[in-house]
């Protein structure tokens, strides 16, 4: 029997960070495990809503859509459970179509391999892992990553200067991050996956910010167009945010504990006149190698300066030049990233919506929680347990102020019901097919982001009952975490078998729960949601 309401052993050390956004206290749940509505009475209630909201909602997408994605990556030295964690919003837009799927580990045949979309080949190795695949069809940028060894693979748009990239076979984007999750078991080792590959085909496109997490490290790899890059591990006691610029500036190539660069790069930017010692000073990766409309862009540096500040221990200026790294004011947890990543610009001249009042909060323009959020992910990786225990991708369909974030264990062995379609090996192979694209998201998820269109048409009027429920919700799991996880590690230690059907079992019924309390808040919603929505007086 999982008990999701079990008492949580208070931790010792300094107080988590909670965001504080002028929320009404959470009183007690308004919904729980023992008075569950119909699962499939509030399925159809949603689906109702979401047929309605399709017909009558715009998309709600960011003007630049290169500038989608935002992550903060903590070390375990910062965190309040001696955890790494990374924390993620993709962005590429509320109607993008998104399945989950749980790939096993699997055993290739010598000869086999994986087909590059300009033509190139990367071989199989002989055995890949197992992994969770967040999965954006007809998009090279989006997929997200989390394997059996705990490894966490995201990313985000990033422009570099780069006009004239050498690249072979076309170069390589799409399967990057999944040659990494099904074959690194470590996020160094991912790190020398993803550049040895770079080496080989350079990456296809302007840039990109890879984030590389497991228990005991994260590295911050930014791509130039080409192949070049540099990454950084992020220190233990400190955290790093990454808007949609490069954020390495100062490297010590002599420091390969902490940085790698790729061969000649310092070289070759004074080839191409980027750098000039004299004239420049000290080598600054993100300053002569990012394009500079994206290293200025108001979003990029507003978004970075937010996080940077909500979290840090100093105030920072907005300004482009954001620190690659900071020290946290007080040792972070899981709800306090929940909370940035939610986040748009609440108490601050920015807010457009004037405290919900004038507007939704997603209208603000580019906030770190966007109107185009497709989903969002907080990995908690802790190295002091089993991975398949220690390892949860706490993730939320769709945008995070609106939905809630259940807890997905590295151990699951299926994804929960109704979050991807039709067959996995057929969503590879159709990846980029404008017709398997055109066939839309998961049927949850769908529900999840046509409610939230709903919403914005009155989100001033009903988001206190939506905010106090959801955090109601999600602080009862965190509260019952310490103790369900005492009971998977017992039936780990006498089956490791019974222990991921245990963590698949509760993996699933969170993920029922919050669909059934996003059924209540769709029945909830104002009727005159559809009306305002519609344009309607």
């Amino acid at each position: 029997m999982i008990d999701p309401g079990m008492p949580r052993v208070a931790e010792k050390g300094p107080t988590p960070l909670v965001q504080n956004r002028g929320r009404a206290e959470v009183s007690g749940l308004r919904h729980n495990e023992h008075m569950r509505p119909t699962h499939m009475y509030f399925l159809a209630a949603l689906l109702a809503s979401a047929l309605s909201a399709s017909a009558q909602q715009p998309t709600t997408t960011t003007n630049d859509s290169w500038m989608n994605c935002f992550a903060v990556v903590a070390g375990r030295g910062c965190t309040v459970d001696g955890s790494v964690i990374v924390a993620h919003n993709e962005d590429s837009g509320n109607d993008a179509a998104v399945h989950h799927w749980k790939v096993a580990a699997t055993e290739h045949e010598a000869g086999t391999a994986n087909a590059l979309l300009e033509g190139g080949k990367v071989p199989f190795a002989s055995k890949t892992l197992g992994y969770i695949w967040c999965q954006m069809p007809g998009l090279k940028f989006s997929d997200t990553y989390f394997n059996e060894c705990g490894v966490a693979v995201v990313t985000n748009g990033c422009q570099s200067r780069e006009t004239e990239p050498e690249l072979t076979d076309g170069g390589i984007t799409l399967l990057l991050r999944r040659v990494i999750g099904a074959r690194a078991t470590t996020a160094r080792h991912g790190v020398k996956i993803a550049t040895e590959l770079l080496g080989q085909f350079g990456y296809g496109d302007t840039g990109r910010t890879m984030a590389i997490a497991d228990g005991r490290e994260a590295w911050i790899l930014n791509m130039v167009n080409g192949k070049h890059w540099a990454a950084a591990r992020v220190p233990d006691d400190m955290c790093g945010v990454v808007a949609n610029h490069f954020s390495i500036h100062r490297v010590d190539p002599n420091d390969s504990d902490n940085f790698m660069l790729s061969p000649g790069l310092i070289a070759y930017t004074k080839q191409k006149g980027w750098y000039d010692a004299e004239r420049d000073g000290e080598f600054d990766f993100a300053t002569v190698c990012g394009k500079d409309g994206a290293r200025k862009h108001g979003s990029n540096i507003r978004r970075a300066w937010r996080a940077n500040n909500m979290l840090g221990a100093e105030q920072i200026p907005e300004a482009w030049m954001q620190p690659t790294f900071i020290k946290p004011k007080q040792k972070v947890s899981v709800q306090a990233l929940m909370g940035v990543l939610r986040d748009h610009y609440e108490g601050t001249k920015y807010d457009l919506s004037d405290g919900y009042t004038e507007c939704s909060p997603n209208q603000n323009g580019a906030t770190i929680c966007a109107g185009g959020t497709s989903f969002s992910t907080v990995f908690q990786l802790r190295a002091d347990m089993p991975v398949a225990i220690g390892a949860v991708m706490w993730i939320a369909m769709g945008r995070p102020d609106a939905s809630i974030y259940v807890p997905w264990y590295a151990g699951m062995t299926a994804i929960p019901p109704g979050y991807s379609t039709g067959d996995r090996r057929d969503a590879e192979r159709l990846h980029m097919d404008p017709e398997f694209r055109a066939l839309g998201a998961a049927p949850h998820f769908a529900i999840v982001c046509a409610f939230e269109r709903r919403l914005d048409a009155v989100y001033g009027d009903y988001f206190s009952v939506l905010d106090t429920s959801r955090d109601a919700l999600e602080k009862l799991w965190f509260e019952g975490q310490s103790k369900f996880e005492e009971q998977a590690l017992r039936a780990h230690q006498a089956d490791p078998t019974a222990a991921r059907k245990l963590l698949t079992d509760y993996s699933h019924e969170r993920q029922a729960e919050a669909i059934d309390l996003m059924g209540e808040w769709a029945r909830e919603l104002p009727a005159a949601t559809a009306k305002k929505a519609s344009g309607q007086r």
